[in-house]
């Protein structure tokens, strides 16, 4: 992989070893964050390589935690695999106290893979940080600066996920309770798709790539059965994947053959999509120490997929139709604005019963797209009962609208009183119009376009009220 850096650095892969971190340091580890000084190797990481999860005091039994008259203070640091891969090492500057200089620390612990991205710990309980016993005015006044970076040998790639300034660092002052709190929102570990290639030769997605998200890499090795040398009675060989972001060409390697356990199995491997790439060209090398090669390449041509933004432009216009005379999927569909009426009438004589909603992303919506369904997920979350989870479908494309999709989803696919459905596990009420018993069950109903949710403002989900009389025929699953 090319780190997101200006320039796109490149960077020569080494072992990281925690114990020997200086050794592949930076000489002027130790200067003041320079970045965008002309002449200086350092840089602003906005692309979640390096984050800093949580800094501050370590708590006790008896308070917090002191190394002799200084509080211990630790930190969470998250590295992206792909910069560990390229020798790059998490270290963290520290300014504390009266102290001018800035100090470079290594990391205390290796925590592992966490959320898909590997953790580390800092600790500092010297460098003049403060302590119990200073007085009230010297606390108020207390500060300690830290920032992590990636030490790249010339270069430094700071953490900058959630400081807009350049120049500037994380603080720990009185004010803020010596700790700079976790933003969950800050390169939050979301789920990315899991790409799957079998045995048969057959790929798929789970869902649409997406900038900025990591992407699962699932392959079956009998792809790949040609080169399997040992040496010394242990499995001498590997496969890897080879996958490629365009347009700005960014290279991520991972091995997906594992050795650490015999016989040697699969592992899944992890990319990381960066935003604004646009699509994902992956190829498979399976080689061993003999020189043998093979390659799973779809005959030379790769394996495409396309990245999508994080979130489309635009979601809305949410309309419902259900019509005896409509011939196409929401066809006369009426804006929503309360409850959808359901009742015995338009399940009897209804055609079209389409709840329905429209989607608008430059250069994906806006033309008749055959590769709409992996660039948009779209999906449906549902429930009867308000204190149940949602349960979730995909939604399917039914229109373009100008330069919008349209979706919709079937409110008879849903209908509990339709027949032969039972309704244990539904919440139903009764009431009486004009004299005659009715029983409702009330959908709530929400839609997610790439993990952004369409939602009325004043409930959870658009309602849809189903009604049905109450003399009929229920089903019970008994």
């Amino acid at each position: 992989m090319r780190l997101l850096l200006p320039l796109f650095l490149s960077l020569t892969a080494c072992t990281v070893d925690l114990d020997n971190a200086n050794s592949v340091a930076a000489v002027a580890d130790n200067a003041a964050p320079l970045i965008g000084v002309e002449g200086r190797g350092d840089f602003a990481d906005r692309s979640c390589q390096i984050v800093l999860r949580d800094f501050g005091r370590v708590g006790s039994s008896t308070g917090f935690a002191v190394n002799g008259s200084r509080w211990i203070f630790e930190g969470r640091v998250d590295v992206q695999q792909t910069a560990l891969d390229e020798g790059a090492v998490p270290m963290l500057l520290v300014k504390a106290g009266s102290e001018p200089a800035w100090h470079s620390i290594n990391a205390t612990a290796h925590v592992g893979l966490v959320d898909g991205v590997e953790r580390f710990l800092f600790s500092i309980d010297d460098h003049d940080v403060p302590g119990p016993g200073l007085s009230a005015t010297a606390l108020s006044r207390a500060r300690v600066d830290v920032i992590p970076y990636l030490s790249l040998r010339e270069s430094r790639l700071f953490d900058h996920n959630r400081i807009a300034d350049a120049l500037a660092t994380y603080s720990m002052q009185q004010a803020t309770d010596f700790a700079v709190g976790e933003d969950a929102a800050t390169c939050a570990a979301a789920a990315g798709p899991t790409l799957t290639f079998a045995a048969d030769f057959t790929q798929r997605a789970s869902a649409p790539v997406v900038g900025g998200r990591s992407v699962t890499i699932d392959y079956d090795l009998e792809r790949l059965p040609g080169c399997r040398a040992r040496y010394a009675g242990a499995s001498a060989w590997s496969v890897f994947a080879v996958a490629k972001f365009l347009p700005m060409n960014v290279v991520q390697q991972v091995e997906l053959s594992d050795h650490s356990v015999s016989p040697s199995t699969k592992k899944r491997g992890v990319v990381n999509a960066p935003a604004g790439a646009t699509e994902l060209e992956i190829y498979f090398q399976n080689n061993d120490r003999t020189g043998c090669n093979d390659y799973d390449s779809a005959y030379g041509a790769n394996y495409h997929f396309a990245v999508v933004d994080e979130a489309p432009q635009w979601l809305g216009n949410v309309a419902s139709v259900t019509s005896r005379a409509a011939s196409s999927r929401c066809e006369g569909a009426v804006a929503v604005s309360g409850d959808v009426g359901y009742d015995s009438g338009t399940r009897q004589r209804a055609v079209i019963t389409d709840l329905c909603f429209e989607v608008y992303e430059p250069g994906v919506t806006d033309f008749d797209n055959a590769d709409l369904w992996q660039q948009l997920d779209v999906q449906a979350h549902h429930r009867f009962d308000a204190g149940a989870p949602f349960v979730t479908t995909w939604v399917t494309f039914a229109h373009r609208v100008g330069n919008n999709a349209q979706y919709a989803v079937d409110l008879r696919a849903l209908d509990p009183f339709a027949w032969g459905r039972c309704l244990d596990g539904i919440a139903t009420t009764t009431t009486s119009v004009g004299g005659e018993g009715r029983v409702q069950a009330t959908l709530e109903i929400y839609f997610t376009v790439n993990g952004t949710e369409l939602r009325p403002a004043d409930h959870e989900g658009y309602r849809v009220v189903y009604e049905d009389y109450s003399n009929s025929s229920h089903v019970s699953c008994d």
